[in-house]
């Protein structure tokens, strides 16, 4: 078990925060352990830090525009914590300029579960998709994309929109919350009711709508020969 602070837009357009106890396990921890404090995300009154932002701010996306914020989970990373996931008690920093001129533009910190979109041509021999969004994790080389272990708890934090999105951090193109697809979703039935209160802005796991762009592990490219 972990705690999940969540803080979320209410229909009536008031902010809401609670924290909850819920299991530590990949369905609850991806939802949540995405960017670390930081990384800088562009809204419509400049840029801000993803911990300064709040539900009912307008943020910059890549392919829909301004869009509103609906929810913020946090957790924290916490070294030598038992899980059976060790990735979950590391950070992944990208060098700037590690993926090109300003990408990312500073350094970026990211959680765990953060996903970045991916392009090689590859994808689509895969996919059918010209992009897909690939673990930043799979990039580590020990030089411009290197692994930290924090020596103490770290906060990191996923952003939630009406739909799954991308937006530029640093520079780097990431995916927003999104769970996956219901099928795919591996969180046990007597579960799901706690799943789905850590996201009263979704009615149910089906509202989270259909992914933007799929996701796939670098080593699936390298089954076609084509990384």
């Amino acid at each position: 078990m972990r705690k999940y602070e969540v803080a979320h837009l209410t229909s009536s357009g008031d902010i809401e925060d609670f924290t909850r106890i819920a299991p530590a396990t990949p369905a609850f921890e991806d939802s949540f352990a995405a960017l670390g404090r930081g990384a800088i995300v562009q809204t419509q009154t400049g840029p801000m830090a993803v911990e300064d932002l709040l539900p009912g701010d307008q943020v910059k996306t890549v392919t829909n525009g301004f869009q509103t914020l609906k929810w913020r989970g946090t957790m924290q990373i916490i070294p030598g914590a038992q899980n059976h996931r060790p990735e979950m008690g590391t950070m992944t920093r990208i060098t700037a300029d590690a993926l090109g001129l300003g990408r990312p533009g500073p350094d970026l910190v990211v959680g765990p579960a953060a996903r970045m979109l991916h392009t090689h041509a590859g994808v689509r021999t895969l996919t059918g998709s010209d992009a897909a969004f690939v673990p930043v994790r799979d990039f580590i080389d020990g030089s411009s994309i290197i692994e930290l272990r924090p020596i103490a708890p770290v906060h990191v934090y996923q952003l939630g929109f009406d739909g799954h999105e991308r937006i530029c951090v640093n520079g780097i193109e990431v995916e927003t919350l999104h769970p996956g697809a219901p099928h795919t979703l591996q969180v046990k039935h007597d579960m799901r009711a706690i799943f789905m209160s850590l996201f009263p802005h979704k009615r149910d796991i089906n509202s989270f709508g259909t992914m933007c762009h799929p996701r796939i592990r670098l080593r699936d490219l390298d089954l076609f020969a084509v990384a």
